[in-house]
């Protein structure tokens, strides 16, 4: 069985090839039918059906000719026809399936395809196999069998659990190894916690760098994401013209000296506080880092860290403003402008938030996973404004009061502002060319910019639902998990590439006269399995015998039409109380 990992945009598909299950040539058998095995036939019959004999008819019953090239009895051959169509019902934790026999023994090693191995999962009372699995993961199960062998993984379902239903459904080792190839793709729901081997290098590991280890952590968490967001106010607010030190213009005029005076005093004493402030962020920050980078169980891949070089950067300006300060540089331009550089990367701390909040880690997972995309789009927005800048510059080429005839470069600007629909109206065509142009250009811009963007949602939907499913597991969000809910699809048939139909999908295997009307549902994702056990459907213990039929084709669907006509005792009933 050989596999195939198709290359589909947002899922994966696995295609093994069936395996033709050897048929030893039995003498005839005139074995008939056990009545025990209801909705299915053994082996023997099984073989002796496929070999094209009759299991029912002797060599001297009418209608039976030796001469007969396929070995069917001329006059029951629709009898045998049906029964190598017969139907199937599959009962997956309420849900039910109707599928050919035939289309389970495409592979016949596996649980449903061996009569053997599902026989187990028979319910007598109900003529049909119950597995109490995966419903939507069972779909898979079975349209594997209706392809020939097309595993596919939605890219909203989790390899893990893909890969616990073929494990058990038995899909074979070829499909199992496929699927765990697919969790060699995906990037790891939790990289294993590196814990120190000294006891209190742990204490101190676990407090400052895993917030859900102890209520002490989270405190600490809680105290460092307060200092980040006062240090981004206050330097933000350090900025405002009330704080700003102003020059005198007129030294003569002295009105204007004492209110420069009086303003620059309180915003002098207004800085000194920020600079005390700022002081303790650092002083905590420096401290934070320190604790966790001794306490660290790995030094080098802890410094290598992409949040901890964030935290570096939001450190490092600060000592070395004070170096600049303390050492008095000759070239006041390059200290000034180094000063500024290090002060817009003070701006960065702002990221140290992402350590404390899973939205901003999704994000930037997304974004590393979107790279391709981001740069494709990129790209589209740079042909564009190479092309559509030309065009607008010999469109206006010649034209008074107007910039975009005077160089291509210089409609760089106007051609990106257009393409991004943003528009600020600083540059605009003045000729009836130059503004088709600019519609050509600001729709190119629209169809640019929205081609990778279902991508990039597509990539931030699957890492959301990962990250939420991998919560819900570990029990971080019970409250939430509960709020879930069974959707139901509605019936629908199709055809697989051999022309044999899909099963129906019936609503509610376990019937709905179970559940009480007025009863409170807490949303639980399982059914209520034990009110459908034997021994609910009969109290009394009364050996409820199994609903035999000769026609073949009425073998599955017998059960089906008793349901229906307890539901109609039912309703009747209700009625009649109703009544009264």
């Amino acid at each position: 069985m050989g596999a195939n990992l198709g290359g589909h945009t947002g899922r994966q598909q696995i295609t093994l090839q069936p395996r033709s299950k050897a048929v030893d040539k039995k003498p005839y058998s005139h074995k008939k039918p056990n009545s025990k095995s209801v909705g299915f036939y053994n082996e023997d019959e099984l073989a002796d059906t496929k070999e094209g004999v009759n299991p029912n008819t002797k060599s001297n019953d009418p209608g039976w000719s030796d001469s007969s090239s396929k070995g069917f009895p001329d006059a029951n051959s629709n009898k045998i026809r049906a029964h190598k169509r017969r139907r199937v019902t599959l009962n997956v934790s309420g849900f039910r399936y109707q599928t050919y026999v035939e289309t389970l023994d495409k592979f016949p090693t596996t649980l449903l395809g061996d009569p053997a191995k599902r026989r187990e999962y028979f319910d007598p009372d109900l003529n049909e196999y119950f597995f109490d699995r995966n419903k939507q993961v069972f779909e898979i199960i079975l349209y594997f069998y209706q392809s020939n062998g097309r595993l596919v993984c939605p890219p909203d379902l989790a390899p893990e659990i893909l890969l616990e239903e073929v494990e058990f459904f038995d899909l074979g080792e070829t499909a199992i190894n496929a699927v765990k190839e697919l969790l060699t793709d995906e990037e790891p729901d939790e990289t294993p916690r590196d814990m120190p081997t000294n006891k209190i290098q742990t204490q101190f590991w676990n407090l400052f760098e895993y917030a859900d280890s102890s209520k002490a952590a989270r405190v600490i968490a809680l105290f460092s994401v307060s200092i980040i967001v006062a240090s981004i106010a206050v330097l933000c607010v350090e900025t405002l013209p009330n704080f700003a030190i102003l020059p005198i213009h007129d030294p003569n005029n002295t009105e204007e000296v004492r209110r420069v005076n009086k303003h620059n005093e309180g915003a002098i004493l207004a800085r000194r506080w920020f600079g005390y402030l700022e002081a303790a962020f650092i002083a905590w920050f420096t401290l934070e880092y320190l604790v966790r980078f001794l306490s660290s169980p790995k030094k080098c891949p802890f410094v290598r860290s992409f949040l901890n070089v964030i935290d570096i950067l939001a450190i490092v300006p600060f000592y070395i403003d004070l170096i600049l300060n303390s050492v008095q540089s000759n070239d006041g331009t390059l200290s000034l402008a180094f000063l500024r550089i290090l002060r817009l990367v003070r701006v960065f701390r702002i990221f140290k938030l992402s350590r404390h909040s899973s939205g901003l880690q999704i994000l930037g997972l997304t974004l590393r996973k979107s790279l391709r995309e981001l740069g494709l789009l990129i790209f589209f927005l740079f042909i564009g404004v190479v092309i559509f800048s030309s065009m607008a510059y010999y469109a206006e080429a010649g034209t008074k009061d107007t910039h975009l005839g005077r160089s291509i470069p210089d409609t760089f600007w106007w051609a990106l502002v257009t393409m991004t629909t943003v528009g600020y109206g600083d540059l605009v065509p003045k000729t009836l060319w130059g503004k088709l142009v600019g519609s050509c250009c600001a729709l190119c811009g629209v169809l640019a910019i929205a081609l990778p963007v279902p991508v990039i949602v597509s990539n931030f939907d699957a890492i959301y639902k990962k990250h939420r499913s991998r919560k819900i597991k570990s029990g971080c969000d019970d409250e939430e998990g509960r709020k879930i809910s069974i959707m139901v699809s509605s019936c629908s048939t199709s055809s697989n590439d051999e022309g044999v139909e899909s099963p129906s999908l019936y609503h509610g295997g376990f019937q709905r006269p179970y559940e009480k009307p007025n009863e409170k549902r807490n949303g639980d994702l399982r059914l209520n399995c034990e009110e459908n056990t034997p021994e609910k459907r009969n109290p009394d213990n009364s050996e409820s015998k199994p609903l035999l039929s000769e026609n073949p084709d009425q073998l599955e669907m017998a059960p089906l039409n008793n349901t229906k006509k307890n539901e109609e005792k039912e309703n009747t009933e209700l009625s009649r109380q109703t009544s009264v």
